[in-house]
């Protein structure tokens, strides 16, 4: 009988186990039926559910209405989105690039093998190779009809862009000859629309780097942006700075600093542009004239493509005179080369040379650091740092701070400091740092203060070494003394007792 009750006991147990286990898997079911296909972002990290980007004011009104054009393709889409947890779907993420001055918009569409990724079921549920091109084609034939007018952005959005004069001023693809003065208005387009398509195959378990391969789907290779006197070319995986207009007022900045340093030479000087992306800062710093030659290094292969083109399309096609020459590498391997180069080419002897550095968040290379401070002939550095806090303080140690076997050279010593707010509602802020090199008189003045510190850091420790000397000489005559005063006592306090003793025995006696 006991026997019976346990089993029926056991029975019981795995059955209200198992109806619990239905349960929860019913719920989780009920769950997957309420989502809905959307494409947003991730405030809470990829294993969320994405939130709407509508409803915030830093991200422009064109890009919301292309995400409603997916939103719509996703939720009749036989295609699933990728779900990072179990690895298994088909469309990540959507990147998109805009120029309110040109009127174009750029998507890039990251997708996973439609046959499958690393979560693939054995069965071949996750293949979607016979639907995929119909349904990538008619995405893309939905974001060709993708159209936004001007006045349909928010005046808050672009409040120094917007306004009926404005939109007569500059068409669409119009270039700037000159520089607007204060109170014109930079040219707007009158109608938002996407002119470049790209898809991207990625089945990595983040995000593809800059230079991952793209397919081009419609329209053009590229968008360009007018910046100032100068129009860039962007393309996929080239960087480009969050706002146009923060990006002006960011290089009217590093122009002053270039312009300082230089002085007189200021058209004649040579621009180290490290990292420098499509080349945007180098060649918009010779367009206003500060500076009269830009080499330009970076790791990315397109932007380099774009540099050499932007170079061309703002009259510095000419790379045989060195006027605009872009090399595409590892700074910290290119730099110390061409620095080299520079260093032997007697045309550089008595013209100013200005480095100006734009690194990713993670900061510069070690390498990179020790060759701009082995260059002596670099009187000025601009640091355009993204991460002021964090980087720009590790790399500025590294800059200032005195010679040493690994970074030699003469170092450098922060001068100014200007922040720029690049990236609007939010905390962050761009920092331009100079960086000035100390001159060999107060270089040589320094290293003789270490010195002199450093002797009479020595002469006080051997003067505290004797001084402890003496003490413990003191010390050690003092404990003599006062054990010799101890054993007099002792003596002392033995004849008193004798005595006593002596006197009991005769009273005894």
């Amino acid at each position: 009988k006991k026997e019976d009750e346990g089993d029926r006991g056991k029975d019981a147990g795995e059955k209200e186990k198992n109806d619990k286990e239905g349960g929860d898997k019913k719920e989780e079911k009920e769950k997957e039926a309420k989502k809905i296909p959307a494409l947003g972002f991730l405030p809470r990290g990829w294993r969320h559910s994405v939130a709407s980007p509508h409803h915030l004011p830093n991200v422009p009104r064109h890009f919301c209405s292309v995400a409603s054009t997916i939103d719509t393709f996703l939720s009749t889409s036989p295609v699933p989105p990728y779900n990072s947890k179990v690895h298994r779907g088909v469309w990540r993420t959507c990147t998109m690039r805009s120029s309110r001055r040109t009127g174009e918009i750029m998507a890039v569409i990251t997708h996973a093998p439609p046959g499958g990724s690393v979560g693939k079921r054995d069965c071949g549920s996750d293949d979607y190779t016979k639907v995929w091109e119909e349904e990538r084609d008619r995405l893309v034939e939905m974001l060709k009809e993708c159209e936004v007018d001007a006045a349909d952005v928010d005046a808050a959005e672009y409040p120094t862009l917007l306004g009926d004069e404005a939109v007569k001023a500059g068409g669409r693809g119009k270039i700037v000859d000159k520089k607007y003065t204060e109170g014109e208005e930079p040219p707007v387009a009158d109608k938002m629309k996407i002119t470049s398509i790209f898809f991207q195959e990625f089945d990595g378990l983040s995000n593809p780097k800059p230079d991952h391969p793209v397919q081009h789907m419609f329209g053009k290779t590229h968008i360009t942006e007018q910046l100032g006197q100068c129009s860039f070319r962007i393309s996929p995986g080239a960087f480009f700075q969050v706002t146009t207009e923060g990006a002006e007022v960011l290089y009217d900045v590093v122009v002053d600093k270039v312009k300082e340093a230089a002085g007189d030479k200021g058209d004649k000087a040579l621009l180290l542009d490290v990292c420098c992306g499509t080349g945007t800062i180098g060649l918009y710093c010779m367009k206003e004239g500060a500076g009269g030659r830009v080499l330009g290094v970076d790791i990315a292969e397109p932007a380099i493509k774009d540099a050499k083109v932007n170079a061309a399309e703002n009259g510095y096609a000419d790379e045989k005179e060195g006027i605009a020459k872009f090399v595409a590498g590892r700074a910290e391997k290119v730099l110390s080369r061409e620095i080299y180069r520079l260093e032997r080419d007697p045309a550089n002897k008595n013209i100013p040379i200005i480095a100006i550095v734009d690194p990713a968040r993670e900061g510069l290379h070690g390498d990179v650091v020790k060759a701009l401070r082995s260059c002596d002939k670099i009187d000025r550095l601009v640091y355009v740092s993204c991460n002021p806090t964090k980087s720009l303080v590790n790399d500025a140690q590294l800059l200032c701070s005195p010679p040493t076997k690994k970074y030699g050279g003469i170092p450098f010593e922060p001068t100014s400091a200007t922040p720029v707010d690049m990236f609007p509602l939010t905390g962050h802020c761009e920092m331009v740092m100079t960086f000035d090199r100390l001159k060999k008189d107060t270089e040589e003045e320094e290293v003789k203060k270490k010195e002199e510190k450093e002797k009479d850091g020595s002469e006080e420790e051997k003067k505290e070494k004797e001084n402890e000397g003496k003490g413990d000489k003191c010390d050690v005559e003092k404990e003599k003394a006062g054990a010799g005063k101890k054993n007099e006592v002792k003596v002392a306090e033995s004849d008193v007792k004798k005595e006593r003793k002596g006197a009991k025995k005769e009273e005894t006696g």
